[in-house]
């Protein structure tokens, strides 16, 4: 292996969470002493994709709240109210028919078949970035993918959510499409404290 003699060695793998790679890597046949070695491996990223909001168009929550049904207000109110990243008043929508700025045509010889982008500009990455240590690893090794995560946490692990909040809280993107994406709620589901 490269990276077994200094050189950098990025590669891909879906996995649902930056702490299952190595468990991944390890049912794929590579060895886990490589894998659970922190000077081997040194970056472990899970990421995925929100769709950005048209500054233009974008609709406020205080436009917005009469329409949620109050599931969805509750459910809102109660996980993005994180003090310095994220409130309610903070979030805003998609606009579901969009505005000059973010519609666009689709042409097909020569003449448009649809519209796209209502509402959307584009999309956005939302990660959680680890740079592991051997006690990482040690944790890993006994197989508690939860004490790593807290480990991880206390030493200060920034969650796709904690990331997700930030861009709701500047009103980057739609909190329910994004809830969709990564679950508001994913850090309890996985006892992240």
């Amino acid at each position: 292996f490269a990276a077994q003699t200094g050189h950098l060695v990025m590669s891909t793998l879906h996995t649902n969470s930056a702490l299952s790679i190595p468990e991944r890597m390890i049912t794929m046949g590579v060895e886990a002493a490589l894998i659970l070695d922190a000077q081997l491996m040194v970056g472990l990223i899970s990421q995925r994709l929100v769709k950005t909001l048209c500054p233009h168009c974008k609709v406020p929550w205080a436009q917005k709240k009469a329409e949620l049904s109050e599931e969805q207000r509750t459910y809102l109110e109660k996980y993005c109210s994180e003090p310095g990243l994220c409130r309610p008043e903070d979030l805003y929508f998609r606009h579901p028919e969009g505005c000059e700025h973010c519609r666009k045509a689709v042409v097909l010889n020569g003449r448009t078949v649809a519209t796209v982008g209502h509402g959307v500009t584009g999309r956005s990455v939302v990660a959680e970035v680890i740079r592991p240590d051997a006690r990482l690893f040690r944790l890993l090794k006994t197989g508690s993918k939860e004490a790593a995560r807290r480990y991880w946490m206390a030493n200060g692990g920034i969650t796709r959510r904690t990331h997700l909040l930030h861009k709701l809280g500047a009103g980057l993107a739609d909190p329910l499409e994004a809830d969709e994406t990564i679950p508001l709620d994913e850090d309890d589901v996985l006892q992240v404290e």
